[in-house]
């Protein structure tokens, strides 16, 4: 797993051609060391935030995959997944109020990640929701790149 290639240096995409294309590569630390893999390529995954264009040549030796966001009701089940069956309400609360009471198609302004953030955050810090600690959570784990949940307009 290679996790958020766009947020590496500029260079990395095409400093791994080489050593996926042919797995192996030296290291420069110890010089005359080169790591070699044997058999079978082994599957990489590559993960992008889209921050950033990645090059061209880079991109023609990959297989995109586009994730849609999750829609709402399987936010519910990764909230409850990560903090309990037994806070069902608290996450529908949580919901309503980073999201609104209204259904979405999946297009709504938080991550899976940034709402398991919040909930946590929340439970751990005994914050209720749609508190002033609540909107200051949701504003430091919600609020990024110009987005914002609906609590905390």
């Amino acid at each position: 797993l290679i996790d958020e290639v766009d947020k590496a240096d500029p260079d990395v995409p095409n400093n791994l051609l080489v050593p996926l294309g042919s797995l192996r590569f030296d290291v420069p630390d110890l010089p005359g060391r080169t790591v070699e893999r044997k058999g079978d390529a082994p599957l990489v995954v590559i993960t992008s935030n889209d921050e950033r264009q990645l090059p061209a040549a880079f991109l023609r030796r990959c297989v995109e995959l586009q994730l849609a966001p999750p829609p709402r009701a399987r936010l519910e089940e990764i909230g409850i997944a990560h903090i309990g069956t037994r806070n069902k309400s608290f996450v529908r609360q949580a919901l309503a109020a980073l999201l609104g009471d209204a259904e979405n198609d999946g297009a709504q302004p938080i991550s899976p990640a940034e709402f398991v953030d919040v909930l946590e955050a929340a439970r751990n810090l005994e914050i209720e929701v749609g508190s002033d600690a609540w909107r200051a959570i949701e504003g430091v784990t919600v609020w990024k790149h110009g987005r914002r949940a609906r609590s905390g307009a």
